[in-house]
Order: structure tokens, then C-alpha cells, then sequence
């Protein structure tokens, strides 16, 4: 389990959607909980979205929203569907950084 992984979790009042882990990797064994991104396949053209897609595990194309973030238990990971590389973990600490208003 590592930051910029794509697992299928349990998302409030949407079911089993795909998510992408932001938490730090150091962090990432010692706690009992990671914060997710939610992945979405209804793209709006935001500076808060990543485009993902086959190469990441994913059945269509989607984008990662960096405005729609969700902390939960690492025992609520399900399925594992793939990885961003590095482009993209850089892309999306750029999206984080607007969605959370960082600079």
C-alpha cells in the first residue's frame, strides 16, 4: 500500500468507487487510517482533476478529483487497480494544492 495507489474503497452514499491514496509514505505504516482521493468518471475540465485511465486499472476514462477527499480505515481498501506514476502524483499534488488552497 503506498501513496498514488488506486484501490476500490467504500464511498459515502455512492458505494465501491475507485481512490487513489494522498497520504505521505512515511506516514503509511504507522497509521491505522489513509486519506483518498475520489475517482470519478464525470470530468468537468477542473484544475482540481487528474486525468486517469486503462493505464492506471481503470475500466474507462476518469479523473481523480482532489476536491472530493476521504479519510478511512486501511482495512477498508478493497481491490487493488493500479498505480500512478510519477507524472501523475505530481499533477495531483499540483490539484491538491488548489482544492485545498495551499499557495
Amino acid at each position: 500500500m503506498n501513496r498514488g495507489d488506486v484501490y476500490e474503497v467504500p464511498w459515502p452514499d455512492l458505494g465501491r468507487r475507485p481512490a487513489v491514496i494522498v497520504t505521505r509514505p512515511t506516514a503509511i505504516p504507522y497509521l491505522a487510517n489513509v486519506t483518498v482521493v475520489l475517482v470519478t468518471t464525470r470530468v468537468r475540465g477542473l484544475p482540481t482533476e487528474v486525468e486517469l485511465g486503462a493505464a492506471h486499472g481503470l475500466a474507462e476514462g476518469s479523473v481523480a478529483n482532489a476536491d472530493n477527499l476521504l479519510t478511512l480505515p486501511k482495512t477498508e481498501l478493497a481491490r487493488h487497480l493500479g498505480t500512478l506514476g510519477p507524472a501523475e502524483l505530481h499533477t495531483l499534488d499540483q490539484a491538491l494544492r488548489i482544492a485545498l488552497a495551499l499557495d
